[in-house]
């Protein structure tokens, strides 16, 4: 990304205005706690989350936090904030089992 946004602003001209990231910044998963709340999904759900995520289909898988939410609304919070930020790396982690 920063070559990207390097190049467009050193071939175009374009300047960025930075936000300041210390103000807006998300709290870090609980990793531990998020997967002690994943583990408890019942298995179907919690494999065809695996499915959509592995997958990539973004309406599944909010389809599907809807049905966490129900079950465990705090993992279904965190899990959105994750998949809102296509962070598909911290939410396989998260379900997966050992």
């Amino acid at each position: 990304a920063n070559e990207i946004f390097g190049s467009m602003q050193k071939h175009l001209g374009v300047r960025y205005i930075y936000e300041d990231a210390s103000a807006t910044a998300e709290p870090a998963i609980d990793m531990e706690e998020a997967s002690r709340m994943a583990a408890v999904l019942p298995d179907k759900l919690h494999h065809d989350l695996e499915d959509a995520f592995t997958q990539l289909d973004i309406e599944a898988s909010y389809h599907l936090l809807e049905q966490v939410h129900r079950a465990q609304p705090e993992l279904a919070d965190m899990i959105r904030k994750r998949l809102d930020e296509m962070d598909f790396t911290t939410i396989q982690k998260v379900l997966e089992r050992e």
